[in-house]
């Protein structure tokens, strides 16, 4: 894990170094070398995402969220046109292309929840940064614990889902939190 403490970051391209760190043994340790501290360019805009996880599970629900999202958002547009905020969801991603038609005309960025790492190959079942951002996505999310735990993402294959996504020039949203039942015995740092 990169850390204790429960929140998601997003990183660009000058918080890392190239390369890895490397234990003595060939295996790398994969955490990325951070240059400088994340958030320390000055004042940030607010962001807020929303990660649908595997919800909904229909066409019909994901056109009923979208059109509340998108009333929402122009409601909220029209209300407050100077309030500086940042929104984004993260759907599944076979539900992508109708939420980003949806959302099209808000202010809500769309994001994928996850990617794979390579550009194109044998990698079944998976989804390609180029793919992602052929469809519109301006975010990815990725080192989420439960595909840390569920799906086996390490440190290393996290950072090089991070590096894809830069390199791509989308934006990335990389969690660093911890499970639920670390939460629960209050394992957590803040």
């Amino acid at each position: 894990k990169l850390s204790n403490s429960r929140r998601c970051v997003q990183p660009t391209q000058a918080h890392f170094v190239e390369g890895f760190r490397f234990s003595t043994a060939d295996a790398p340790i994969a955490k990325p070398v951070i240059k400088e501290e994340i958030g320390s360019a000055g004042p940030r805009t607010p962001f807020m995402a929303g990660n649908w996880k595997t919800n909904p599970t229909s066409i019909e629900e994901v056109e009923n969220l979208t059109a509340l999202l998108a009333a929402a958002s122009r409601s909220n547009a029209r209300d407050k046109p100077n309030q500086d905020l940042e929104i984004a969801v993260f759907p599944p991603h076979v539900f992508l292309p109708i939420v980003l038609d949806r959302l099209a005309d808000t202010q809500v960025q769309v994001g994928a929840q996850d990617v794979h790492y390579e550009k194109s190959g044998a990698f079944t079942g998976e989804i390609s940064v180029g793919m992602v951002k052929s469809l519109g996505a301006t975010y990815v999310l990725v080192g989420h614990s439960e595909r840390r735990t569920l799906f086996g993402d390490d440190d290393l294959a996290v950072n090089k889902k991070v590096r894809a996504i830069l390199d791509a020039n989308m934006k990335v949203i990389l969690c660093i939190g911890e499970t639920q039942e670390e939460y629960l015995a209050g394992q957590v740092r803040t």
